[in-house]
């Protein structure tokens, strides 16, 4: 089988890391997986690194409601995945509606609860 973790590195440094899970809804996430995905971020030698998950929103709302619909999702995220803590920094979530700027939340992992 393929693997399932891609990097890439752009023009500004920054490191995305793509799970490619063929066949599978978005939300799936294996042991295997996260074994994979620690052994990837501990290869690159570098500061614990941030997650960042994309919400699809009907609208973005008002700040204070849009902050607390990417924070309830970092919380729900770290729920179903605890061992997310232990590898990373943080995690940033960009809620994206249709016609409309991204808001985006970011919160180190010691502030997700």
């Amino acid at each position: 089988m393929e693997s399932a973790i891609r990097t890439t590195i752009d023009s500004d440094n920054v490191l995305t890391i793509w799970l490619d899970v063929p066949g599978k809804p978005v939300n799936t996430c294996t042991p295997q997986l996260l074994a994979e995905l620690s052994a990837v971020i501990d290869s690159l030698a570098k500061e614990k690194v941030d997650i960042t998950a994309r919400l699809k929103v009907e609208q973005i709302g008002d700040p204070v409601a849009a902050r607390k619909r990417n924070s309830d999702a970092m919380s729900a995220l770290v729920a179903a995945y605890p061992e997310l803590r232990k590898g990373f920094h943080g995690v940033w979530v960009f809620a994206e509606a249709p016609g409309q700027n991204p808001y985006a939340t970011e919160l180190a992992m010691n502030e997700i609860h």
